[in-house]
């Protein structure tokens, strides 16, 4: 078996089998490079903001200043008779955020074979749980919030096309 790279290729360094073939730190381009930092950075941000909300609404709604929101919350159709505390959307986003945005971020770290495919996921699941906070709660920090989801959407696909580009084995 004989790898023959392209002109200008970036160098494999091989695993066990091709198909776990990585790039070395130094073989990937600058800008593919900054576009998974920008990735790991924005999963780690938004995964902590969501555990810190998410711990906050539990322990301590009034130092949030979140309290006054349980009226727009009880207005939800279907659910909304049911919610009497934040306990039900503190555990809505630490489950539709934390738990994704950190999964990302591990397997980001961990160089996990699926791992723009989980921060794509994070990031489409951040847009969808910004979309509806904002239809019950109109807020800046949601615009925002769903603008970080956007970028982390870019940022995944902008990195798997990269390390697709640069990964090609030819086995003759």
């Amino acid at each position: 078996m004989a790898l023959t790279p392209e002109p200008k290729q970036a160098r494999l360094t091989l695993s066990s089998t091709p198909k776990q073939a990585r790039l070395t730190r130094s073989s990937t381009p600058k800008q593919a490079r900054r576009w998974q930092r920008t990735l790991l950075t924005l999963c780690i941000f938004v995964g902590l903001g969501a555990l810190y909300g998410g711990i906050a609404a539990y322990v301590a709604p009034n130092f949030m200043g979140a309290e006054p929101l349980l009226p727009s919350l009880q207005k939800i159709p279907l659910i909304g008779s049911h919610i009497d505390s934040l306990v039900w959307p503190a555990s809505a986003l630490l489950a539709l955020v934390f738990i994704p945005q950190i999964m990302a971020a591990v397997f980001l770290l961990a160089k996990h074979s699926n791992r723009y495919r989980m921060a794509i996921a994070a990031g489409i699941v951040l847009i969808l749980f910004t979309s509806g906070e904002m239809l019950v709660i109109p807020n800046i920090v949601s615009v925002l919030y769903m603008a970080f989801g956007v970028i982390e959407v870019i940022a995944g696909v902008q990195c798997s096309r990269e390390f697709a580009k640069y990964t090609h084995l030819w086995v003759c």
